[in-house]
């Protein structure tokens, strides 16, 4: 947690690119306020596509998550 003017505790965040739960997830950064942590995600995940998420060590839960993963347009088929 950070202190503001020594009087306000702000929560910090981590946030992982990968699956929660999944070994190959890497941590990214530790951001103060849920907020921040939130738009710092959305902008990970603009620059490196792929799924994100906002974990609280404090509570041990995910709070945020995202997928901004690049999938390719189905191929259409022709029925005969």
């Amino acid at each position: 947690m950070a202190t503001i003017n020594n009087l306000q505790m702000v929560p910090a965040y981590q946030i992982f690119v990968g699956q929660f739960g999944n070994a190959a997830a890497q941590w990214r950064e530790r951001v103060d306020g849920l907020g921040c942590a939130y738009e710092r995600m959305r902008e990970l995940a603009k620059k490196e596509p792929g799924p994100y998420f906002v974990f609280c060590s404090q509570t041990r839960r995910v709070l945020a998550h995202i997928d901004t993963t690049r999938h390719k347009p189905n191929q259409s088929r022709s029925c005969a």
